[in-house]
């Protein structure tokens, strides 16, 4: 009786500890996606405000279109 309780707490701890660090990797990859995003959208504003069109980094063909929203 004793050896089955040992391990079905032996069980309970690993199962907590693999939730807890699930939900941490969950957690940490919605925080570094935030700030990714976040990066991502300052570096657009900064290249739209700038106005120059060859810095956007357009293939050549889709370089005209984007001078339109100029």
């Amino acid at each position: 009786m004793q050896q089955k309780l040992a391990a079905w707490f032996k069980y309970q701890t690993t199962e907590t500890r693999m939730f807890k660090e699930a939900a941490w990797i969950r957690t940490e990859s919605q925080s570094r996606f935030n700030m990714q995003r976040i990066d991502l959208l300052r570096r657009k504003e900064k290249l739209f405000k700038s106005k120059d069109v060859s810095t956007w980094g357009c293939p050549p063909e889709k370089l005209a279109e984007a001078m339109e929203f100029m």
